[in-house]
């Protein structure tokens, strides 16, 4: 059980220190710049309150609790999510159908369904369903990291390096998203949280859970990273 939550609360704990990353910056950023202001006078420094105080009130403006990026999120590029969920469900798991018949690995337990039988195509419909589930995970990861907005794809703005952090950091909540749904269907199957050790069926499910999983992350990054920097550039490129 302590296994299960540690992997639950990982991709918690990996979000939260990005976002603590990222304060600790900005707060020296703030510190230097007051740094600066220590000779003047008592008029400035009470105009530079005022300011800070201004600043502070537009940054809470500009940064949006977690549930209002949900449910009210800004989106400058209305085709953005629409060609990110074309990624994330057609592209990235037909990459990686692709690779496993092509070195004849085993097939992953989503799709393995004997309802669609083996027919030619039969591979299209779990396909996408597990592309579905993907694609949900990326946009709700998007949403949160506030990845549709202008600065996560335009680099004029703050430059690649904001673009690059927005997508680890929607990575990084789809990935937990997708552990934590692998976490739950794991808890359906056997009744029970389980843990490496419980028995050998137990071990065997887990090792094809992980692999799984692992595919997945690697094959959305591969699908998903490039087109989004492809944009950037062309972005940055159509301003010169």
């Amino acid at each position: 059980m302590k296994v299960a939550l540690y992997v639950i609360l990982l991709p918690i704990l990996v979000w939260t220190g990005c976002q603590a990353f990222q304060a600790s910056h900005s707060s020296k950023w703030s510190t230097s710049s007051k740094a600066v202001v220590l000779g003047t006078s008592n008029d400035d420094n009470n105009c530079d309150k005022k300011e800070d105080d201004n600043n502070k009130v537009d940054s809470q403006m500009l940064s949006p609790s977690l549930f209002s990026r949900i449910l009210s999120p800004k989106i400058d590029d209305r085709g953005l999510p629409l060609s990110d969920a074309f990624a994330a469900q057609i592209i990235g798991p037909s990459l990686q159908v692709f690779w496993l018949v092509s070195v004849s690995a085993p097939r992953p337990g989503w799709l393995n369904f004997k309802v669609f039988g083996e027919f030619r195509g039969a591979l299209l419909a779990p396909t996408l369903i597990h592309g579905a589930a993907l694609s949900c995970c990326w946009l709700l990861g998007a949403l949160v990291a506030r990845a549709f907005e202008e600065e996560a794809i335009d680099p004029t703005i703050n430059g690649y390096s904001t673009v690059v952090w927005r997508i680890f950091q929607a990575g990084c909540f789809a990935s937990g998203c997708l552990i934590f749904s692998t976490q739950l269907d794991l808890l359906f199957e056997f009744g029970r949280w389980v843990q490496p050790g419980d028995s050998p069926e137990i071990d065997t499910r887990l090792l094809s859970a992980w692999t799984e999983v692992l595919n997945d992350i690697f094959f959305e990054v591969i699908a998903i990273v490039p087109l989004r920097l492809y944009l950037a550039y062309s972005i940055a490129r159509d301003k010169q």
